[in-house]
């Protein structure tokens, strides 16, 4: 039996560790965004950035 489920109806929550370092900047946050672009994201998708020196999502 296969069971398909539509990701897109799904609650979803990031949590992206290190969110303020290089390759967060370079490849995770844009390709999320190209991601929402294509609207290939769940309706509520939600996005937790953590990083151990602080900053803001100008960072981003």
């Amino acid at each position: 039996m296969i069971v398909q489920i539509d990701v897109r109806k799904c609650d979803t929550v990031f949590v992206l560790f290190g969110a303020g370092g290089d390759l967060a900047k370079r490849l995770i946050v844009p390709a999320l965004y190209n991601l929402y672009l294509d609207r290939h994201l769940p309706e509520h998708f939600r996005l937790i950035g953590v990083d151990r020196d602080g900053f803001d999502d100008t960072r981003l």
